[in-house]
């Protein structure tokens, strides 16, 4: 059995999206060929993979920041093995003058 969840994490034109992982603990594999989560910069399945990752180390740049306001957030099982999962904030990055400022933000999680 496979299993495949899909998240899209969409904010304000003029903004970027940030995911930062909170919690990720999945099964290891060679080349992330069984469990993974994948980030794509953009709206759908087909934008281009900013990051991907299994086992227990989260994004090395961790928040992982999207060049707009949408990412595509895709979690991979071979619904063989388990781990603990995954969790991240979603938040919203809106660029003015002089810097960064910090918007809205949600969480979520799949696991224990």
């Amino acid at each position: 059995m496979l299993l495949l969840l899909f998240d899209y994490v969409d904010f304000e034109e003029g903004s970027r999206a940030k995911l930062t992982f909170t919690r990720f603990a999945l099964e290891s594999s060679d080349g992330c060929s069984k469990d993974y989560v994948a980030v794509h910069n953009g709206g759908s399945p087909g934008s281009p993979e900013i990051w991907r990752g299994c086992g227990s180390s989260p994004p090395p740049a961790n928040p992982v920041v999207g060049m707009s306001n949408r990412l595509w957030v895709h979690f991979h099982s071979d619904a063989t093995g388990s781990a603990r999962g995954f969790a991240f904030v979603a938040q919203e990055e809106t660029l003015g003058c002089g810097g960064i400022m910090h918007g809205s933000q949600g969480t979520y999680g799949h696991g224990s």
